[in-house]
């Protein structure tokens, strides 16, 4: 019988071994120069980084991009980067009356704000109202990225110094005491400093208006005794009794006429912008959440004539964006889609990105959710407006989805320019593509043969390859490349003194392959949304673990338990889906002791089915309903369960390594290797691809079709990729083995993860004396080679030098022709390569001809023994 543990799982096992910090990913984008301490207040950068996602934020608004310009947004945290860079971009119409029939200023009815890669907004707050309106100093020290951690005072030091790292940009191993204690003294100093005056939200607890500040941490006073004792707190919480572990927020203005000229050629619309970003050091579906609130007050300071009176606006039409430049990794192989009915937009990879290869993962998808919209009215409804419950009111979802790329037709708008950068953007902003001006006709995005326009493109299944998708190489799905996406939302109107606000969040998932991590990413933005439509009174969702064995060669059996650790649930029900969505069997788990679940009412709930083997892979939802009454459900918790069967590797074939060229594998020696695949299934599989987690560069090998039962092993052809695996053995290696992992996919969906192991050889030590070799070697030697026959060539400053008898003596094979070679290679051929400074020499017959090309290929000679 054998036992298969499905993807997902071998995944969060290797993630718990990845640690901190990002390594640097560029590329040729906009960039500025920045650091998180050399500031007018400070910090003028934080992060948010307590579970497996890092955010980064400036003071003026920029997301997303850390202090040296670089990547921002990285998943899982320490590894590859997800984001380049993000933000909010709004656009509306902005009157001096509230019946909209006066326009403002400028010819500018229409105008755009925000930022990309050039910010069109300024740190700081808006003190007062409409005429008297005038922003913050932003030079004032009270005008930086507030950061509040709740453990902060008990904080373990290893997470400490992992923060440290995140925040000064440098290896964990280079983190100094004094940035760990700068780090904490930051955190007590926010904490203390938390402007509530300014609208950062704290949570109420203790019943008098108002902010009270709560005792400080102490032997007796713990994060825990602020939730017992009924205290107030900084940071954000729908339900006191699950505040968000790790908080950040700014205040921020666009009513500096040079920023938002440079953003978009716009005048300023008068508004304060409040963003908060918030996160929980969870180990469920939360842990790949972060949260981010952008609240936006019309609050005015603005001309209402040329040159003339200050105000504020009546905004109409308004539109509100989160913008994207999403970088997975690898920044050119980008794929972006939008999914209408969860408000989703997002990004993906067109195949194993090298950078995730490089750290032994698969590739994540990362996606942003409008989880609250702006509100509207519309009577009997009710909407989520400052985590509370507004009747009379609905929120808002995507209203549009909207995206460009880099070297395209769609490309990014131009700035400063107010027909084309201001018009595009407002274009977007409503879900039309970014072509013409703002006095031009607006054109929907290109569309496939038969679809008809539509706001939300790129909306197609890349599970199933159905339907509109991106990176098919068309005029209207551009090849795979650099992407920035736009997830819309409006119109809306804003008043002055009116305030709105939308709510996103930033979902990850790490599937089996790039394709199973929408999947495993959709899961996890389904729970996040009804998290917060709960208002954050779901209890956590518990550890879902199926297992797949195989007790006859027709029959295969899942079990599946779920570690319900802080006992929440009544009850737990799996529903078993087909790779369409077709319901197969119900599967209710139970807390009895008697379904493989453990001890009864442990909190570990479990069951069992038998069905039969399936070529296709099935898919589980889940139901659970809360001792507190309510229900709520997870689409899919897992990339796939397999029933078909497992396909192994075995046999691992050295074919090649450099040092020896004996088959032994060493220490710091570079290998080759193959293996042979196992089918264990009565199916046919189309399609099997075996790929290596081993090294930087994809290396993956194919096989058309295996049959049922079948096996084929690799076939070496040094010249052909995909022949062979490449390994390097790490120069210090120890031990007596070295295990490689592999993910095996097939074109039905399945996915298997295996590994094979192979002998290392312990070092040889050297002679404890040397003697000198005789013979007439000229000149000092470069290198030697060792060819697979056991003879020795020596390449001085002129000629080459063979030795049948470990070197006793040397017989001279090429003359001075042969000068200033300076590397060689033994090839599993038998031939030997040569290069120097004149070109490529080679021999196929031991040394005894040797023939040569110029690195130009225009001449080809031949060179006998001891020749000229």
């Amino acid at each position: 019988m054998h036992s298969f543990l499905t993807a997902r799982f071998f995944f969060i096992a290797l993630l718990a071994a990845v640690v901190t910090l990002t390594s640097a990913q560029k590329n040729p984008k906009p960039v500025g120069l920045s650091s998180p301490l050399k500031t007018l207040g400070e910090p003028n950068f934080s992060v948010v980084n307590i579970n497996q996602l890092t955010t980064w934020i400036r003071a003026d608004g920029q997301g997303n991009h850390t202090p040296s310009s670089d990547n921002g947004l990285y998943f899982p945290r320490g590894t590859g980067s997800a984001v380049y860079e993000d933000g909010f971009v709004w656009g509306g119409k902005a009157y001096l009356d509230a019946a909209h029939t006066q326009p403002a200023p400028y010819n500018q009815v229409v105008r755009v704000g925000g930022g990309t890669y050039t910010q069109g907004t300024r740190a700081g707050w808006i003190n007062g109202t409409g005429a008297s309106a005038v922003a913050e100093n932003p030079s004032s020290p009270a005008v930086r990225v507030y950061r509040i951690r709740r453990d902060f005072a008990t904080m373990p030091f290893t997470e400490l110094q992992q923060d440290a790292a995140i925040f000064y940009e440098v290896p964990v191993e280079f983190v100094y005491s004094f940035q760990t204690d700068a780090v904490s003294a930051q955190y007590a100093l926010d904490w203390n400093e938390w402007p509530v005056s300014q609208g950062a939200p704290y949570i109420e607890r203790n019943g008098t208006p108002g902010y009270q500040a709560p005792p400080a941490f102490g032997p007796s006073f713990s994060p825990e005794s602020l939730i017992t004792g009924h205290y107030d707190e900084p940071g954000i919480a729908a339900n006191t009794e699950v505040p968000a572990d790790q908080v950040m927020w700014i205040a921020y203005n666009d009513l500096n006429r040079s920023a938002t000229f440079a953003f978009a050629g716009s005048e300023p619309l008068g508004l304060e912008l409040q963003v908060t970003v918030w996160a929980y050091k969870r180990l469920d579906l939360l842990g790949n959440v972060h949260f981010r609130r952008l609240r936006m007050i019309n609050k005015g300071g603005v001309e209402l004539t040329a040159g003339g009176s200050l105000g504020s606006f009546y905004i109409d039409s308004m539109y509100v964006c989160q913008w994207s430049d999403p970088d997975l990794g690898d920044y050119s192989d980008d794929l972006v889609g939008c999914d209408s009915l969860l408000s989703l937009g997002y990004v993906y990879n067109a195949g194993n990105d090298a950078v995730f290869q490089s750290y032994h993962i698969p590739t994540p998808a990362v996606g942003y959710d409008f989880l609250q919209g702006p509100i509207v009215p519309s009577p009997g409804d009710s909407a989520i407006f400052d985590l509370r419950r507004r009747s009379g009111f609905r929120n808002l979802g995507m209203t549009s989805f909207a995206y460009f790329s880099a070297n395209s037709p769609y490309s990014d708008p131009q700035s400063y320019n107010y027909e084309f950068a201001a018009g595009r953007w407002y274009k977007m902003l409503r879900g039309y593509a970014p072509t013409g001006s703002m006095a031009t006709v607006d054109e929907p995005y290109a569309v496939p043969p038969g679809y008809d326009p539509t706001r939300y493109p790129l909306s197609g299944d890349p599970i199933q390859h159905t339907g509109f998708l991106d990176g098919l190489g068309t005029s209207y799905s551009f090849a795979p490349g650099d992407r920035r996406l736009l997830l819309n939302t409006g119109p809306f109107s804003l008043a002055p003194g009116d305030t709105q606000e939308v709510v996103t969040a930033i979902v990850a998932g790490l599937g089996a392959d790039q394709l199973s991590s929408i999947v495993v990413m959709k899961s996890v933005d389904v729970f996040a949304q009804a998290m917060y439509d709960n208002l954050f009174s779901l209890p956590e969702v518990p550890i879902m673990q199926p297992t797949v064995t195989f007790p006859t060669i027709a029959d295969a059996e899942i079990h599946i338990t779920a570690d319900d650790w802080k006992h929440a649930f009544d009850s737990i029900r799996v529903n078993i889906l087909d790779s369409d969505g077709s319901p197969v069997a119900v599967v209710p788990l139970l807390d009895d002791g008697a379904h493989g679940d453990g001890g009864a009412g442990d909190g570990v709930f479990g069951s069992s089915i038998t069905l039969a083997r399936r070529s296709t892979p099935l898919f589980a939802a889940t139901h659970f309903v809360a001792k507190e009454g309510f229900a709520f459900d997870i689409p899919r918790f897992d990339a796939g369960i397999v029933t078909a069967g497992t396909v192994t590797l075995s046999n691992p074939t050295v074919f090649f390594d450099n040092i020896g060229h004996d088959n032994i594998i060493s220490p710091d020696e570079y290998v080759h290797i193959g293996v042979t695949i196992h089918n264990n299934t009565p199916f046919v599989l189309p399609r099997v691809q075996v790929t290596s987690t081993e090294g930087a560069v994809q290396q993956t090998a194919v096989v058309p079709h295996m049959n049922a039962w079948g096996q084929v092993t690799m076939v070496y052809d040094p010249r052909t990729d995909g022949s062979y695996f490449a390994l390097h053995i790490p120069s210090g290696w120890n031990q007596p083995t070295y295990a490689t992992h592999f993910i095996i996919g097939d074109s039905l969906g399945n996915t298997w993860i295996d590994s094979v192991t192979v002998a290392v050889a312990a070092p040889t030590p050297g002679p404890a004396t040397w003697d000198a070799s005789p013979g007439p070697l000229g000149g000092q030697v470069s290198f030697m080679i060792l060819d697979s026959s056991g003879n020795l060539f020596a390449f001085p400053t002129l000629g080459a030098y063979r030795s049948v008898n470990g070197g006793d003596s040397w017989t001279k094979v090429a003359g001075n022709t042969l000068a200033y070679a300076y590397s060689g290679h033994a090839l599993p051929d038998g031939s030997l390569l040569a290069a120097g400074f004149r070109g490529i020499y080679r021999s196929t017959d031991q040394g005894s001809t040797w023939s040569f090309n110029l690195l130009d290929g225009l001449y080809t000679s031949a060179l006998g023994p001891g020749g000229a």
